[in-house]
């Protein structure tokens, strides 16, 4: 068993830099370039994993791959019903994406595509989903940090 930098198990999903995948909207292949480390305090990513991929035709996105062992881990269901409840959370993201895209909603980040595949990681078969939004320029959650912190200072000069 492999461990991560964390000493916990390395999940399928946390194995893919050089993967490459055929999406299920855009014609061609995208290929995992690099994973995308959390920022130290940084939220997010409890059940998934962030990477860059980059398209045939030079798109370049930002990749959440998730992987049913990490979605169904900790639930008190069975593993039927964990797998049934994690299959419908990811129908439920990609179809409020598709909603997103179809309604020209333009302060959110849409969805360029979303894959689905088998990764044989460490001898198990796992299926890793994944969705693929267009690049930010930034987190936003350090973007509003830092302009919390700067109101806070504005705030405290003001008075």
């Amino acid at each position: 068993m492999r461990l991560s930098d964390r000493g916990t198990r390395v999940r399928a999903c946390e194995a893919l830099v050089g993967k490459s995948f055929a999406g299920e909207l855009k014609k061609g292949q995208w290929r995992i370039v690099e994973q995308i480390a959390r920022a130290p305090g940084g939220s997010g990513g409890t059940f998934s994993v962030g990477y860059l991929a980059v398209h045939d035709d030079g798109t370049e996105a930002f990749a959440k791959a998730t992987d049913i062992g990490l979605l169904t881990r900790g639930r008190a269901l069975s593993a039927l019903d964990a797998m049934h409840q994690a299959a419908s959370e990811q129908r439920f993201e990609r179809a409020i994406l598709e909603v997103c895209r179809g309604n020209n909603l333009d302060r959110v980040v849409h969805a360029l595509d979303h894959a689905e595949f088998e990764v044989v990681h460490e001898g198990v078969r796992d299926v890793v989903f994944l969705i693929l939004f267009e690049r930010a320029q930034g987190d936003v959650r350090k973007q509003m940090s830092r302009d919390q912190r700067s109101g806070l200072r504005t705030a405290a000069l003001c008075r």
